[in-house]
């Protein structure tokens, strides 16, 4: 330590009164008169002071002798209680002044340095703030407050003012460089200082509004409106009242109403209402927000999501809906491609860089199409072009300057891809420089039957996760009451319903709304004259894909039932073919399908439209109005209509997509398997699989391959279905070890089965590469003896090859180093 910094003596002067000699706290000098010396010298280290002029300020009340007397007498106890005083300051009969070159620090003396340092450096600004930070932080309180004598009051102002001007410069620097959260904190501690100044409230709401917390903007007028009536009793100027009344019109926007769908207004659930627009609020200020809305099937959880999508288009939003089907369930990606095809986002795809466009093509192979000169994607499976994807995709919904609300209807059937990618957008969200300058909010609606998964099923898992990091929106939808049950059915209806009327509705519903719904339309079918709702008969729900019709209550199946009834035999059977195809149906499919003319479909979609069987979703693509009644149509197929069906349906598909087969394999898959084709179905769930890996699906794959092998082992042991079988082993490795890891404990038994398999009816490359697959296995448990001796046997096979040269290889790369491989095991052991 140098000598200066030995005898280097700190004063504070600002707020609390300390004195540091030497790094060590000196507590010595308590007396108010010993302070205010040392305060008043640090205010004038410039030029010495007359003692007669220090005497007069100290001691105004007193004689001139008496207080030249009393300043005598201050400067002996000063000398006593801090020794060094006399290596500072400069003492003589007529003046007294700080040695300009002592080693000291005065916290005044720096406080206003620094601003006048930072007044030099508005070009800048970045530097500028820092240095306007460093003095405010040496302001911890006003000049000596223990001290009320009359010299200090005007330095004590000036210094506040000060501090309260470079909390205004801190604060606007800030904003400039887009820093609200410390614009909003100056702007707090300048009420601190002054809470009746009415710019500074001003100032606080409009940067909380900038930072999309409306609240706290309104809260800050309130606080203003008390504070003067208490203080001065007025009420703010026209201007801080003008401020708020912009801010109420802005708090309008975020206010939402509930808008009609298909021409019907919400019944019962005002308080599902509020929670969605606190969802929509959350999602205004955290730019991207998810709300799950959950309940039985036809609880209104769709009903629901699209009154606020309506809502959102009349406000002029983007908004985008995703449908979930079962048999959908494993198609990667279903959602997102959905959303990308509507109309109003291609203006984000069209301002994307190729970098990014190219990976969305992975997606929308059409981009291809119209960007020629885009590059094509490459298939890999590797982490780095999952995030890049990943990325893509986020800045597509992240791009614009409008508002997005986009709907997934049935989450719990959604790909485990998509639920990923939904959480890295969730997760990154909130930095805004990730995906570009961007501020709009970004809601995604997802309804959820809560029969449909238990906690075995992945969105469980995905949930729980998903909670503990992110602040979702979770909207529980229960039955309706007695009250709004009523009122629906009058809704519907348009006939009064009287009390006894009214009781057997809900009776019979439960207040399910779709049960109320279907109950009153069949009622209406059957009778003009609005039959009573006493001799209403109530649907009940089936699983369409096994026909169980057990899961859904018989009433409500009673009146799906009846209104298929009334359809004509051309209308019943186009429904029998969509309802077969298991997810939103085209009119070139159903045609393809069917074998109908134009004509007659046409008749046929228009009858099920009108009788409110089937919705248009956008040009030529239709779907079921409700998902229950898609069931209830599946259910009632014989078990010969439904392998027929079904075989129709797979063909038509790979017609419709023979270009692009990798997009919809899963699909065939499914209907090759359901109409019994099982060598179909195993050749497409295989190619599922490999292009769900190369999206980076590998537990899809997995699952693919698992169903090819099951289906497999139903068909007759033939020499060909074992070499079949060996290839499905080989071909499942890759994705299982990528989903699972290598020390999967289902590596192993699959590799013995491949190798069993390959020696039995295999080639030699088959045979090596399943020996690679239990090498990995075993050294990954450590069984490092077996390890060596498969490594010995796939050597003996390579020598093989090297006698016969690399042509001998009928698949696969050349083989590894072994002999660098059998080292290592050797090390190991």
């Amino acid at each position: 330590m140098s000598p200066q910094q030995t005898n280097l003596l700190a004063i504070n002067v600002l707020g609390e009164f300390k004195l540091r000699y030497a790094g060590q706290i000196i507590t010595t000098v308590t007396s108010t008169r010993q302070q205010a010396l040392i305060t008043y010298m640090a205010l004038h280290t410039d030029a010495p002071q007359p003692r007669q002029h220090i005497a007069f300020q100290l001691w105004p009340d007193s004689s001139e002798s008496q207080a030249r007397h009393n300043l005598r007498k201050t400067l002996y106890q000063l000398r006593q209680t801090l020794p060094a005083i006399e290596q500072y300051l400069q003492i003589d009969s007529r003046t007294i002044r700080w040695y300009p070159a002592a080693p000291c620090t005065i916290d005044v003396v720096a406080f206003e340095q620094k601003l006048a340092q930072a007044a030099t450096l508005a070009a800048n600004p970045t530097v500028q703030q820092a240095c306007v930070a460093e003095a405010l932080d040496l302001y911890t309180g006003d000049l000596l407050p223990t001290c009320y004598e009359d010299w200090i009051l005007p330095e004590r102002e000036r210094l506040r003012s000060l501090y309260h001007n470079g909390l205004v410069q801190a604060s606007q620097l800030a904003e400039s460089q887009q820093d609200l959260v410390s614009a909003i904190h100056c702007a707090n501690q300048l009420l601190r200082l002054d809470p009746l100044h009415e710019t500074t409230y001003a100032r606080l709401m409009r940067l909380h509004m900038r930072n999309q917390d409306r609240a706290a903007a309104l809260q800050t007028y309130q606080r203003c409106v008390l504070m003067l009536q208490q203080e001065l009793g007025v009420q703010p100027s026209a201007a801080l009242q003008k401020t708020h009344r912009e801010l109420l019109r802005a708090e309008q926007l975020l206010s939402v109403q509930p808008a009609q769908v298909s021409g019907q207004q919400l019944v019962g659930r005002q308080a599902e209402w509020k929670q969605l627009n606190a969802a929509w609020q959350q999602a205004a200020q955290t730019h991207v927000q998810l709300c799950i809305l959950s309940g039985e099937a036809g609880i209104g959880k769709t009903h629901l999501a699209e009154a606020m999508l309506a809502w959102a288009t009349q406000q002029e939003f983007i908004t985008a809906t995703a449908h979930l089907f079962e048999a959908a369930a494993s198609l990667v990606y279903s959602p997102i491609i959905d959303w990308l095809r509507e109309p109003a986002l291609q203006d984000a795809l069209q301002q994307m860089d190729e970098i990014w466009l190219s990976q969305v093509a992975r997606l929308l192979p059409d981009l291809l199409v119209d960007h020629p000169d885009l590059s094509t994607p490459t298939p890999t499976s590797d982490q780095w072009q999952r995030r890049q994807l990943f990325d893509a995709l986020a800045r597509v919904f992240r791009y614009g300057d409008r508002p997005k609300i986009l709907l997934i209807d049935d989450l719990q059937w959604c790909d485990s891809e998509t639920l990923a990618w939904l959480r890295y957008l969730l997760s990154f969200a909130h930095n805004n420089q990730q995906f570009g300058h961007n501020n709009q909010p970004l809601l995604i609606l997802a309804t959820v039957r809560r029969e449909e998964f238990d906690d075995d099923h992945p969105l469980t898992q995905w949930l729980i996760e998903l909670r503990s990091t992110h602040p979702i929106g979770e909207i529980a939808l229960e039955p309706l009451d007695p009250e709004a049950t009523a009122q629906l059915a009058i809704q519907v209806g348009h006939t009064a319903l009287n009390t006894e009327q009214a009781a057997l509705l809900y009776q019979l519903t439960g207040g399910n709304p779709l049960f109320v719904v279907e109950m009153v339309r069949a009622g209406m079918d059957v009778n003009r004259e609005h039959a009573p709702v006493a001799r209403m008969r109530l649907p009940f729900p089936l699983d369409q894909t096994n026909g169980d019709s057990t899961r859904l209550p018989p009433k409500v199946q009673a009146v799906i039932q009846g209104r298929l009834g009334r359809l004509s035999v051309l209308a019943r059977h186009t429904a029998n073919v969509a309802a077969t195809t298991g997810r939103a149906f085209s009119f070139d499919l159903l045609q393809r399908i069917s074998g109908q003319s134009d004509a007659n479909l046409t008749l046929a979609l228009d009858e099920l439209w009108r009788r409110g069987i089937i919705r248009v979703q956008g040009m030529q693509l239709y779907d079921f109005s409700h998902a229950r009644i898609r069931e209830v149509v599946y259910a009632e197929l014989s078990p010969i209509q439904k392998p027929f069906l079904h075989r129709q349906v797979a063909q038509a598909l790979a017609t419709i997509h023979a270009g692009d087969l990798a997009a919809v394999s899963a699909q065939i898959a499914v209907h090759y398997e359901r109409a019994g084709a099982t060598t179909e179905a195993i050749a497409y769930y295989r190619q599922a699989a490999d292009a769900s890996h190369a999206l980076f699906a590998a537990k899809d794959a997995v699952a693919f391959l698992k169903r090819a092998l099951a289906l497999l082992n139903t068909l007759p042991t033939t020499q060909a279905n074992k070499q079949q079988e060996l290839a499905i082993l080989l071909q499942l490795t890759a994705p299982l070890t990528n989903a699972y890891g290598l020390l999967t404990p289902e590596l192993p038994h699959i590799a013995e089965q491949a190798r069993q398999l390959a020696i039995e009816v295999g080639t030699s490359t088959q045979l090596y590469f399943a020996l690679g697959s239990l090498q990995v296995a075993s050294q990954m448990r450590g069984q490092f003896a077996q390890a060596q001796a498969i490594i010995e046997e796939r050597h003996a096979l390579a020598g093989q090859w090297s006698a016969y040269g690399t042509q001998a290889l009928d698949s696969g790369p050349p083989p590894p180093n072994l002999d660098h491989q059998l080292g290592l095991i050797h090390w190991l052991r």
